[in-house]
């Protein structure tokens, strides 16, 4: 990377510092769209919670409360109820809550939305020599979903039954949901000539780097 080229990064870091994000709770909303959760048949599934150590206990409510204060949870009165466990993130350090919805899934009607293929990708940027590689913090979190569908998404802990306001990880549909509404927004605002996602990820290529700047 030369001078220039460092230089010019710096000054588009700093000018759209705002967009980027402080935390994995620091998430703004894709307005204009929202998750939806069909299901083949209505079939209340609700299990209760895992055992698991005191200090498992702990580090699961303090990261439901986190979730509580940023407005992605909330209480839940539904019939459904999936139980969480906890696993460790890949650096062992922190554990991530995991919701287990393996019944749930087994009932939703998934979407048939296509995916990127490595060979299409590279077809596109072929003749390309910059690139760039943008990660959308907390993906899912992103999209709200449809309020009468929210209670599907409830979960259980030994203190208390939260349900989801925004779309969760672990749902079978969620990352399918994810990347139609992404590549409808790189579609809408005229972005596809250059730039395309799979999933979270954004790979934007461009051939020069005036037109990449």
């Amino acid at each position: 990377m030369t001078t220039k080229s460092e230089t010019d990064k710096q000054r588009i870091l700093h000018k759209y510092k705002e967009i980027f994000a402080k935390s994995k709770f620091d998430v703004s909303v894709i307005n204009g769209y929202e998750a939806t959760i069909p299901l083949k048949e209505r079939k209340y599934i609700s299990r209760k919670p895992y055992k698991c150590s005191v200090e498992d206990k702990i580090e699961i409510e303090k990261q439901i409360k986190e979730l509580l204060a940023n407005n992605l949870t909330t209480e839940s009165y539904s019939p459904y109820g999936a139980p969480v466990t906890l696993v460790l993130k890949r650096d062992e350090k922190k554990s991530r809550l995991c919701i287990d919805y393996r019944e749930l899934n087994k009932q939703i009607i998934p979407e048939s939305q296509p995916f990127p293929r490595i060979e299409d990708l590279t077809i596109r940027a072929r003749n390309c020599n910059y690139f760039t590689k943008l990660d959308v913090n907390s993906a899912l979190w992103s999209i709200h979903v449809r309020e009468k569908d929210r209670f599907k998404t409830a979960f259980v802990t030994h203190h208390g039954h939260w349900q989801w306001n925004c779309l969760p990880f672990g749902l079978k549909s969620s990352p399918a949901i994810f990347q139609r509404i992404m590549a409808s927004v790189i579609r809408k605002n005229g972005l596809d000539g250059f730039a395309v996602n799979y999933i979270d990820d954004i790979l934007i290529y461009s051939k020069n780097y005036s037109d990449h700047i």
